[in-house]
């Protein structure tokens, strides 16, 4: 999907028949934009496909957990963790709240992941060993990899080596 695609995809979704949502193009103009480095732009959108999906009820299928994700990898992206956190904190929120398990440890993956950036250990541990857990009991081997291997460059970077090779054994 290119940026034009997504531009008519605005447009088309303004007109009858709305084969595209206005969310659904906002969402996706914003993830174009983030792969483009233009961070403030994609924030813009996707502050704006939020807006809409906070109009809708709140369910398993319809919440914004997504959205705050989304918002939290920009800023990610950004180097603002203090802002990401925020925005994968509201995340995890949503997700508690519609019980959605895999939403649940993606979001404790992603905080885990900036503490890791931001080098505040114990919390990146505390939020990437909830993470596995909740990975484990819905079989998320995806995740479980993503979460080994974020547990690797932790104990790596804490110096405890030995550790570090057993959780990069289990990633690899």
């Amino acid at each position: 999907i290119g940026t034009e695609d997504v531009d008519r995809a605005i447009a088309i979704s303004e007109a009858p028949g709305k084969p595209v949502t206005p969310k659904e193009a906002f969402y996706w103009k914003a993830v174009i934009l983030k792969k483009q480095k233009r961070y403030d732009n994609a924030l813009q959108y996707m502050n704006r496909a939020l807006a809409l999906q906070m109009q809708e009820k709140i369910s398993p299928y319809t919440n914004p957990v997504t959205f705050l994700m989304e918002i939290g990898r920009i800023y990610f992206d950004k180097k603002e963790y203090s802002t990401a956190v925020v925005n994968y904190q509201k995340a995890l929120r949503y997700a508690v709240q519609v019980k959605n398990s895999p939403e649940q440890a993606m979001c404790y993956h992603l905080i885990g992941q900036v503490r890791l950036a931001g080098k505040i250990f114990g919390d990146a541990r505390a939020n990437l060993e909830k993470s596995l857990e909740i990975a484990r009991s819905v079989d998320d081997p995806l995740l479980l990899k993503d979460n080994y291997k974020l547990l690797s460059d932790l104990d790596a970077a804490m110096g405890n080596y030995k550790k570090a090779y057993g959780y990069y054994r289990l990633y690899s």
